[in-house]
């Protein structure tokens, strides 16, 4: 179960934060204000992104290749090419 939402205390910057559904807001420093703007916020609809049903499971249908595979994939060579830069610059 996710937690609910409650301001807190920042200490370092002092200023009341939150995070509401992964979005950290800074609330200010004020008390009364923060918990004012946290009001407000958690009476705004949510926003919530569309998701393809479809879009992670679909085929290519000249390779039979998923989707997924060939995003794993690109992530996989861009990892090592990434490396593999880094350890040129050593030369």
């Amino acid at each position: 179960m996710a937690r609910q939402p409650k301001p807190w205390f920042r200490e370092d910057r002092r200023v009341w934060c939150v995070t509401i559904t992964g979005k950290h807001h800074n609330l200010g420093r004020n008390k009364k204000e923060a918990f004012k703007k946290f009001s407000v916020l958690m009476q705004m609809p949510k926003q919530r992104q569309p998701v393809e049903r479809n879009s992670m499971l679909s085929t290519n249908s000249s390779t039979g290749i998923s989707t997924t595979a060939q995003r794993l994939r690109h992530g996989a060579c861009v990892k090592v090419l990434g490396t593999l830069f880094n350890r040129r610059s050593d030369f």
